[in-house]
């Protein structure tokens, strides 16, 4: 496994989709996958709108459900370069849910 960098970016709390988009676009193109630890609702808005419709029907009618704190939605994205991403191209091949996972269905620090 190659080295893991993480980036902190002020930019992407409560961002929207042009914002996230924009910090894809700006990876170098060897890093070959990506992780955005985002806030609701634009994750969750940006997750729906770069997922294909062919992806899988159960996995897209979950997504148009929403995201609950901690999900996760995984993409294949056919790009050579992170500035080709582009909405509705991109195949939904997971969602994770907290409650998929055991996770408890609110924070447990609020509890």
């Amino acid at each position: 496994m190659g080295d893991i960098k993480t980036i902190r970016s002020d930019d992407l709390y409560n961002a929207g989709h042009e914002i996230f988009l924009q910090a894809l676009e700006e990876l170098n193109d060897s890093v070959p996958s990506a992780l955005i630890v985002a806030h609701n609702p634009g994750i969750h808005n940006f997750a729906a709108r770069l997922a294909s419709e062919d992806s899988p029907s159960s996995l897209m009618a979950r997504l148009t459900e929403g995201f609950r704190p901690g999900a996760l939605a995984v993409l294949e994205c056919p790009v050579n370069s992170w500035l080709d991403l582009a909405d509705e191209k991109n195949r939904l091949i997971d969602l994770q849910d907290p409650l998929d996972y055991n996770a408890p269905a609110g924070p447990t620090r609020w509890t």
